[in-house]
C-alpha cells in the first residue's frame, strides 16, 4: 500500500476505487482534518472569553 501514498487519485471516480485506495484517501483526509477536528473539540464550550460590546459613533 506504501506506493499508493504519492499516487494521484483524483482522476478516479468513487466507484472505481479499490479497497486500498479507498483506504488510502481515508488516511490522507484524517491526516488533513484530524488535527482541525480535535482543536474544535478542544475549545471551551466554543465561547468566546471576550466581550464585544457595539459601538455607535459619538458614543464615548
Amino acid at each position: 500500500m506504501s506506493d499508493l501514498r504519492n499516487t494521484d487519485l483524483s482522476e478516479i471516480p468513487d466507484e472505481d476505487l479499490t479497497p486500498d485506495q479507498k483506504d488510502e484517501l481515508q488516511r490522507r483526509f484524517n491526516n488533513f482534518f484530524g488535527p482541525l477536528m480535535k482543536a474544535k473539540f478542544d475549545q471551551e464550550d466554543g465561547k468566546s472569553k471576550k466581550k464585544v460590546r457595539k459601538w455607535t459613533p459619538g458614543e464615548k
